[in-house]
């Protein structure tokens, strides 16, 4: 009776346990397979199983995952620009008016009234031909015109006098201009004096021809500074003569200042400033060789490996897919129309990053999306 009881109790405790592995595995997934897994295991195998397992979780990566310190970088994306030499000229503009280089006013000899005026603005007249007749006579008196004769050759740029009046030989008749060549007069501010010297070349451009410029050159310039606006008066005298342009029109002027030949020179965004140096980003192009299939064949198989003997595995850093920018001090000069000169350090032929850079660092990979070959020309200085 004991001994059926005994079996009884037995066979109890073996159904038990076998429903208790089922719903284990049911409810473990995986987990469960490698528990009970463990439970067969020796004890020596099951705490070298236990330690690999520990040693995945403190890396917080699984065994088949690369560690974190050789995850790949991230790629920025930039626009870049080939370094070039050219010429680069600072300028300053100012205004002027154009007059004529010679223009006198014609006064009478006499006093008296104005008894004929025989010209008009815009008629050319030469040297002694009478322009007005003055009467000199009084009430009660008769006296013979006097003429009023032209002092030089030009173009009557004005008539001031009007017919029938009184003048003395202090009021102008007219006023005559040689207009075969015109003058541009203006002011050039104090601070700008130290780079004005005679022959500068100059640009003009009037507002009736906006995509035409003029060339002309500084032919005069005052002694002395104009004490209240602290301006020195300088004269510009066309290159070419055309009659395109008329005394009395307004010139907007572009006055060259420097002139740097054979500059290297980048556009000014290539240049940051990083702990108050100007520095630029040089695309430095990726030398090393690409990752082999049969290197990826054999990693595959280290990486399976490694999985299956329940070791991490580290994959060895990979080389650069993308070309990396060197961060690089650089000596700059004068900066006009967004375009600075490079001093020290860079030589043409070489790539700057042009945008995107404020994102770069030292070493950093980057994907170019545009190169530019040419920088252009713009801005220069305002008076």
């Amino acid at each position: 009776m004991k001994k059926g009881k005994t079996v009884f109790i037995t066979i109890f405790i073996i159904v038990i346990v076998v429903a208790g592995i089922g719903i284990g595995r049911r409810f473990l997934g995986g987990k469960g397979e490698k528990l009970f897994s463990l439970m067969k295991m020796p004890y020596s195998d099951r705490r070298s199983e236990n330690s690999a397992s520990q040693n995945q979780q403190s890396t917080g990566n699984p065994a088949e995952e690369r560690p974190f310190s050789s995850q790949k970088q991230s790629v920025i994306s930039v626009t870049t620009e080939l370094v070039t030499r050219k010429q680069i000229e600072n300028y300053i503009k100012v205004n002027g008016d154009v007059v004529a280089e010679t223009e006198i006013s014609v006064y009478p000899d006499i006093a008296g009234k104005v008894s004929r005026i025989q010209v008009r603005v815009g008629d050319y007249v030469k040297k002694g031909q009478v322009v007005a007749m003055i009467d000199p006579s009084l009430p009660g008196s008769s006296y013979v015109e006097s003429p009023v004769k032209a002092a030089i050759s030009g173009t009557v740029t004005d008539v001031v006098a009007e017919l029938g009046q009184s003048v003395t030989q202090s009021i102008p008749i007219v006023e005559i201009g040689s207009l075969d060549n015109l003058q541009v007069e203006t002011f050039v501010p104090e601070r700008f004096i130290g780079n004005i010297e005679i022959g500068k070349r100059a640009e003009l451009s009037f507002d009736p021809y906006r995509e035409k410029t003029f060339e002309a050159r500084v032919v005069e310039m005052s002694p002395v500074l104009d004490a209240e606006a602290r301006t020195l008066e300088i004269t510009l005298s066309f290159v070419d003569k055309e009659n395109l342009v008329k005394a009395g029109m307004f010139a907007e002027i572009k006055l060259i200042t420097e002139v740097r030949k054979n500059a290297i020179a980048v556009p000014s965004e290539c240049i940051v400033q990083r702990d108050g140096e100007s520095v630029v980003f040089v695309l430095e192009e990726n030398t090393e060789p690409a990752e082999s299939d049969s290197n990826s064949e054999e990693m595959s198989h280290a990486e399976q490996a490694s999985a299956d003997s329940s070791a991490p595995f580290e994959r060895s850093p990979q080389p650069h897919e993308h070309p990396t920018v060197t961060q690089r001090k650089v000596k700059t000069g004068i900066s006009v129309d967004n375009v600075t000169e490079i001093i020290e350090g860079l030589e043409p032929g070489e790539t700057v990053v042009s945008r995107g850079q404020t994102l770069l660092e030292n070493g950093a990979q980057v994907q170019v999306v545009d190169t530019k070959a040419e920088t252009g020309t713009g801005e220069g200085g305002a008076a």
